[in-house]
């Protein structure tokens, strides 16, 4: 049929695949059980094991050679979440992943004084699952995987902790040699700079003197809660007492009317305060 509409000149188009209904799908994926093509699940597995074991082969158990091999090799990843509800801010997290288990502990990092309770387990040690679930009831099995592996943990992507997206900005050198090794992959380019930029506070201007009392006894009213009378320089005070400068000034505005008025400055330099008088003209 091809050739002939080809021969003909007329294109009819690539092939497409049968589509396939629900029973079509199930009778194959059946076919292949059969035939052992699927992997094994870990209860499977699990009941080899236990068969063996009761045959009188001894097993092998993967997980307490993987104990054996992996103790104490756990790697660091610095991660922060942005809550986004009223009050909320970034919080910043300390990720731990044990490579003898597979488990994660997620413990928040406090700045000094933040404010926030001396609690820092965020997520208790345990499997972290990626899609969180509740079985119908307990003891139900269920289905492999959903587990957070090592190659789930990349610096600069996030993961689902509670349903809340924690992003990975950084990871200690242990960390970037494990993955460097094993998985050919470069941590250290990926960090992320999270540094917050520093406060600026505003010095806010003293409040004008109304006219009540010297401008230090105001003044010191917004240095303190219980204001304190300001020092005296007692020596200036006992050798200045009594002594002033006068200087004898007139008006240079311009105007006509007060070219007339002549003016006294006095400077008393045992309390640096200048008085201005106005002398009486006819």
């Amino acid at each position: 049929t091809r050739w002939f509409y080809e021969e003909n000149g007329i294109d009819v188009g690539e092939d497409e695949p049968m589509v396939e209904d629900t029973w079509q799908k199930s009778y194959k994926f059946g076919k292949t059980a059969e035939k052992g093509g699927l992997p094994p699940s870990y209860q499977a597995m699990d009941a080899k094991t236990l068969t063996k074991f009761q045959v009188g082969q001894p097993p092998a158990n993967k997980k307490f050679m993987q104990f054996l091999l992996n103790d104490r090799k756990v790697l660091r990843f610095k991660a922060y979440w942005d809550d986004p509800t009223l009050y909320g801010g970034r919080i910043y997290f300390i990720i731990h992943y044990f490579l003898s288990d597979n488990t994660v502990e997620v413990n928040e990092a406090h700045s000094r004084n933040s404010g926030r309770d001396a609690y820092p387990v965020f997520y208790k040690r345990g499997p972290m699952y990626k899609k969180n679930k509740v079985n119908a009831y307990p003891g139900m099995l269920v289905s492999d995987g959903g587990l957070y592996m090592p190659e789930d943990f990349k610096v600069g992507d996030s993961i689902s902790v509670w349903g809340r997206d924690v992003v990975l900005y950084d990871c200690d050198d242990f960390t970037q040699k494990f993955y460097k090794e094993y998985m050919d992959v470069d941590q250290k380019q990926m960090t992320m700079d999270v540094s917050e930029k520093p406060l600026r506070h505003i010095k806010l201007a003293p409040p004008p003197h109304n006219g009540i009392g010297t401008e230090q006894d105001s003044l010191i009213n917004c240095h303190m809660i219980q204001p304190k009378p300001p020092k005296v320089d007692l020596a200036k005070l006992m050798s200045l007492s009594g002594e002033s400068l006068r200087f004898e000034a007139k008006m240079a505005n311009g105007e006509p009317e007060d070219e007339c008025r002549r003016f006294v400055i006095a400077f008393f330099p045992d309390t640096d305060r200048v008085a201005v008088y106005e002398l009486q003209q006819r």
